[in-house]
């Protein structure tokens, strides 16, 4: 006979999604366990993102932050899959056109030119993300430049507890000589 036990895998948040590897394992195994790195919740909008493996010996996970990883089989155990909540962050424009030059907008200390919008990215709830919008955006034909009218979206900082989309509004201006 040989010494079995059984390896027992959850997720936190419960019921994320089932992990793999779960089973009877002959005794001082290393178990192979995967967890999907990202879950979608609300397509575009909202997602799962693997966090990270605990359980009550930590040394026992190969790579406790690889969601493809090995675990020690010496006992009965459960292992956690964590995962945290992220929410897709989008900066966008109206107005401007392909003679829009230099920054537009500047997310997190990045500047984002025409050529880069729509921006967007995805982040951990609670995250804080700060933007300006340039009130002034130059013109690549001369006597024509754009002009900030409004922000339609949460105003900087945003605490992302949601998906977001954050739209400056542009109007044409022409130099009157």
């Amino acid at each position: 006979y040989v010494t079995q036990y059984y390896l027992n895998l959850t997720t936190s948040p419960p019921s994320v999604t089932t992990p793999s590897g779960i089973g009877w394992y002959d005794s001082g195994t290393n178990a192979p366990i995967f967890a999907p790195e990202f879950i979608s919740i609300v397509s575009g909008e909202s997602r799962y993102r693997f966090d990270g493996w605990t359980t009550g010996d930590m040394s026992e996970i190969a790579d406790p932050s690889a969601f493809n990883t090995t675990v020690l089989v010496d006992k009965a155990k459960t292992v956690i899959a964590h995962y945290v909540t992220q929410y897709f962050v989008t900066f966008n424009h109206t107005g401007l056109d392909s003679t829009a030059s230099n920054t537009v907008v500047t997310v997190n200390g990045s500047p984002k030119t025409y050529g880069d919008l729509p921006y967007s990215f995805w982040v951990d709830s609670g995250t804080v993300v700060t933007y300006a919008y340039n009130s002034i955006v130059p013109s690549s034909v001369s006597g024509k430049r754009f002009s900030l009218i409004d922000v339609s979206g949460p105003g900087s900082p945003i605490t992302v507890t949601s998906a977001v989309t954050v739209t400056g509004n542009y109007g044409i201006q022409y130099y009157l000589t």
